[in-house]
């Protein structure tokens, strides 16, 4: 049994994406290999257990027996019931109206809530604690085992509380949030005739004002405002880069239908740059693609792919005697071409181009160690957004919101955005899935990929 089981895993593993099980089905199954006492023995168990005939394989028994069992560990504390109104006027009247942990006083803003802190039947008159250890210095611990499938299942559980509910139309936010767009464009309009010591210092308190009111971002640079705005934020070296991503939502609002913020106000001092713009609803994909049905990621992957064919129509009317340029023809930023740069030694080197040629570009993506690795020229040119990763899609109730950050942007070869959807995020595999299905109208990038990743070797 033991030569039998040798490299199950991995075919297991090529047997459960063959499946095209429904998410998040596939994942619970590959838990069960991975995080296995034996992964070995149970991706034999596993083959041996659903095996049909030839190379097909049926897991919904196994699944359905396996799911069971996980249930077993999951507890859902039922629906709190909130105190009647005698219990809440009595709690306030001992506490004196503060806050019985901080002692702080409440606000309008900060409004005393009154709940229960455990569900009991009836109270509790004598209790005692114990600590029992699970696990131990020389196993992991079963709750350490148990935490992915558990999360899985959970997940599991959203989807199918989301498709059980009846799909909610927000007609009315649409609308306000474009209020509030227009209003923000005019009074943008009268904020930009300011003198620009006056905008920079108003920027720096805003700043201050946004990390309070609502924390930091996931970037250090991007600054969440009040009255629906977002303040980015980078060093003078960098102003040309605020600059074409100013440029570049001007182009794609003008020219597309693709979701992205309203740029407000560009400005800059002797040390900093800022950008203004309008806030996108949604979250970033990152935070929720797990939680997205089959169905959802089907969605987003069509609107995506209909947002890029009317990106890669976009005229260019910039620099014509330059093919590779940023979105207001002048030098590129982008992170992989810095990488290139830094391998060959040009550490200070931030901007790139602009290049006359495909063949110019190229150049610049070689690496000495990789003589005869080199991509072809003759790529179609177009407008390409430069870093689509799963931090710059937005997602609002399942479907794709906006498209942020687009600081990378400009005329690119046409494998561009799928060589760097790849760069960006190499480790969300369901991200990376959705792209090849968003790409495939485009063309086959697979040599280019290819090429990509052996450069990259020598990058990092």
């Amino acid at each position: 049994m033991a030569d039998e089981a040798t490299n199950s895993v991995g075919r297991a593993l090529e047997a459960i994406k063959i499946a095209r099980l429904q998410h998040p089905d596939d994942m619970l199954l590959e838990c069960f290999l991975q995080d296995a006492a034996e992964p070995q023995e149970a991706a034999y168990y596993l083959l041996q257990q659903s095996y049909v005939d030839g190379n097909r394989y049926d897991f919904r028994p196994f699944l359905s027996d396996w799911k069971e069992l996980i249930g077993s560990f999951v507890f859902e504390d039922p629906p709190k019931e909130l105190p009647d109104s005698n219990i809440i006027a009595d709690v306030i009247r001992r506490d004196g109206g503060k806050c019985c942990i901080t002692g702080i006083d409440g606000s309008l803003f900060d409004p005393l809530v009154v709940a229960p802190i455990l569900q009991m039947k009836r109270p509790i008159k004598e209790y005692y604690t114990t600590v029992n250890n699970i696990g131990g210095p020389a196993w992991p611990s079963i709750l350490e085992k148990m935490a992915p499938v558990l999360r899985w299942t959970l997940v599991a559980r959203e989807i199918a509380g989301k498709l059980s509910r009846p799909t909610s139309k927000r007609g009315s936010s649409k609308f306000f949030y474009r209020l509030s767009e227009n209003v923000a464009m005019t009074v943008a309009t009268a904020w930009r005739l300011m003198p620009t010591r006056l905008r920079t210092k108003a920027y720096r308190g805003l700043r201050l004002l946004g990390n309070r009111l609502y924390g930091s971002t996931c970037s250090s640079s991007v600054q969440q405002l009040p009255f629906g705005m977002y303040l980015k934020t980078l060093c003078g070296d960098h102003h040309q880069g605020l600059a074409n991503e100013y440029g570049a939502l001007q182009l794609v609002r003008e020219h597309t239908q693709v979701p992205v913020p309203c740029p407000l106000d560009l400005v800059s001092d002797r040390t900093t740059s800022y950008m203004l713009t309008s806030q996108i609803p949604g979250h970033r994909l990152g935070v929720c693609l797990d939680a997205l049905s089959d169905d959802e990621l089907c969605d987003l992957v069509c609107d995506l792919r209909e947002y890029l064919r009317e990106l890669r129509a976009i005229p260019k009317q910039v620099l014509p005697n330059y093919a590779i340029t940023n979105a207001i023809g002048k030098a590129c930023y982008d992170y992989r071409i810095i990488a290139s740069m830094n391998q060959e030694g040009e550490r200070n080197r931030v901007f790139a181009g602009p290049f006359p040629t495909e063949d110019d570009f190229n150049k610049i993506l070689e690496v000495a160690s990789l003589p005869n690795v080199s991509h072809r020229s003759g790529h179609n040119i177009t407008f390409t957004h430069g870093d689509l990763n799963t931090r710059n899609v937005l997602v609002s109730n399942g479907k794709l919101s906006g498209i942020v950050d687009w600081e990378n942007s400009g005329w690119f070869p046409e494998y561009w955005d799928y060589t760097k959807a790849h760069y960006g995020t190499k480790m969300r595999r369901r991200w990376l899935r959705a792209i090849d299905e968003v790409f495939e109208d485009f063309g086959d990038f697979q040599k280019e990929l290819a090429i990509e990743e052996k450069l990259w070797e020598y990058c990092y």
